[in-house]
């Protein structure tokens, strides 16, 4: 493929071009910093392609390198990286396709119109966050620390499974330690706020901050409850487990060497209230309700449609349902 043959995929979207090997289907999104594209290879594998705007002027081997830990990582609540490779002097990331949504997507049309997830969807979203980010900590030879979590990294399937995306190049982390993506910056801890690198707990703290803030608006809290501190976990659902409170005290204690919370301890406690109360369903019957007011097919014969790959939903489960 000549650089002008990569210029002309990346730039007009076409259908059936191509980006190195693969044949283009349809833009995703288009991002602050890269355009994603939804792919296929020449054996009708669908795939992901994050292409990075700004030039890339790096190793490509320093970069493998780096994605290494993050290709073998192997679980159901992450999202499969797949490979890391340079287009026309562009970076280009490939990961697992899922067909469904982004979790900001979600947060965001609560917050717009003034509607809510029912507390069971949200346990069960926020179990299988938990459940990814402890699968990478437990990696071995050494554990992947994500450092970067976020609504936009957690994707919910039509079929209710959530996944985590958990590589991102080094240049969209400098981006980040600049100050420039606020969304990112809010969902920092505290010492990562301080200029201080990521660790396990800060990943924790993160993960907990994106579920007190799922169960606040589930409770019917404000959009803001969430910044409010320990106040914020008190408003929270009163019929929630006495442990699910305390696991995410002790998770969003500001001072890192007392944070001894845990993802697979969060994980287990979640999922166990998840379960409990039919989470997943739950959050299938949300998804199944919302895309049939939208107009949407069910996944297997319909790709889901603008509205739903851009965060332009409308309509969700109201308040008090």
């Amino acid at each position: 493929m000549t650089g002008s043959e990569a210029r002309v995929a990346v730039a007009t979207v076409g259908l059936n071009q191509r980006i190195g090997r693969f044949r283009v289907v349809r833009r995703l999104a288009r991002g602050q910093g890269a355009d994603v594209f939804l792919c296929e290879d020449d054996d009708g594998g669908r795939v992901v392609l994050r292409v990075e705007r700004a030039p890339f002027e790096g190793s490509l081997a320093e970069v493998g390198a780096a994605a290494l830990a993050h290709r073998r990582l192997r679980h159901p609540s992450i999202a499969r990286l797949f490979g890391v490779f340079a287009v026309d002097g562009r970076l280009v990331v490939a990961s697992e396709y899922v067909e469904g949504t982004s979790l900001n997507v979600l947060m965001t049309a609560l917050r717009q119109n003034g509607l809510t997830l029912a507390p069971a969807a949200a346990l069960h979203v926020a179990a299988r966050i938990f459940a990814g980010i402890a699968s990478a900590h437990a990696q071995t030879p050494e554990p992947v620390v994500l450092g970067h979590l976020r609504p936009s990294l957690a994707l919910v399937a039509w079929d209710g499974e959530v996944k985590l995306h958990t590589y991102e190049p080094e240049s969209r982390e400098d981006a980040r330690r600049s100050g420039v993506e606020w969304t990112v910056h809010r969902y920092l801890a505290p010492e990562q706020q301080r200029g201080e690198g990521p660790t396990m707990r800060s990943d924790v703290y993160a993960a907990a901050l994106m579920t007190r803030e799922l169960l606040a608006r589930a409770g019917g809290a404000s959009p803001e409850a969430w910044l409010a501190g320990d106040e914020a976990i008190e408003a929270l659902d009163s019929s929630l487990d006495t442990a699910l409170r305390e696991g995410l005290r002790m998770a969003l204690e500001p001072t890192v060497d007392r944070r001894v919370a845990t993802a697979p301890l969060l994980a287990a406690v979640l999922r166990s209230a998840a379960d409990a109360l039919h989470g997943r369903g739950n959050l299938v019957e949300t998804l199944s309700f919302l895309r049939r007011l939208a107009g949407d097919a069910p996944p297997s014969s319909r790709e889901p449609s603008r509205s739903m790959t851009t965060g332009e939903y409308r309509i969700f489960t109201p308040r008090g349902e």
